[in-house]
């Protein structure tokens, strides 16, 4: 095992096999990040359609869309 370092305080443990790998991945999002710091425009969705669709839906508490087939602990009194 090999170690990497993620933050500066605690190492943490990688498989051999997939570090060269990994300092690959972090050279290429580094070099990404560089050239994407003027050049943000990206849209918040990708689908208009979708996204219509989704603010229509409701949603219960904490933002989550409700569904048909939950009834979440509640008791229908229609016995």
């Amino acid at each position: 095992m090999l170690l990497i370092f993620i933050s500066p305080k605690e190492p943490a443990f990688v498989n051999a096999k997939q570090f060269q790998r990994i300092l690959k991945r972090r050279e290429a999002r580094a070099r990404m990040e560089a050239g994407l710091k003027g050049a943000r425009s990206r849209k918040p969705y990708m689908h208009e359609s979708r996204h219509k669709h989704a603010m229509r839906r409701p949603r219960g508490p904490g933002g989550r869309f409700v569904t048909g087939g939950k009834n979440d602990g509640e008791n229908d009194e229609n016995e």
